[in-house]
């Protein structure tokens, strides 16, 4: 058990390639959490006290709400009721799939930080 701790006391490297996303290989994401301590997670993640950050605890609140209020309509989404706008079913009848692009996810353009 306490073989188990320690070895999860820090966040270790990829032992295979499978370990990681297709996200995770074009951002390089997972290496900045390479060597740090896990203990150290649970307090970036936590929502902000009310009494000491309230403006920052408020904009967490909102979102919050925002996404609840999203889940609900697609908890409840009939499809039979759907009606697209105008210009939103125009955009839907002009598209191609041959003119997708198959790499959404691209390097920066500029990544030496030049013009």
């Amino acid at each position: 058990m306490e073989a188990d701790r320690e070895r999860y006391d820090t966040v270790r490297a990829n032992e295979h390639v499978f370990e990681l996303t297709l996200w995770m290989r074009n951002t390089s994401y997972h290496a900045h959490f390479r060597d740090l301590p896990t203990n150290e997670f649970e307090p970036v993640y936590a929502l902000p006290d009310a009494e000491k950050e309230p403006q920052q605890r408020e904009v967490c609140d909102g979102v919050a709400r925002v996404l609840r209020k999203a889940m609900d309509v697609l908890d409840h989404d009939d499809a039979t009721h759907r009606q697209l706008s105008k210009t939103n079913a125009k955009l839907l009848n002009t598209w191609k799939g041959n003119e997708m692009k198959t790499r959404p996810m691209k390097r920066l353009q500029n990544v030496d930080g030049g013009h």
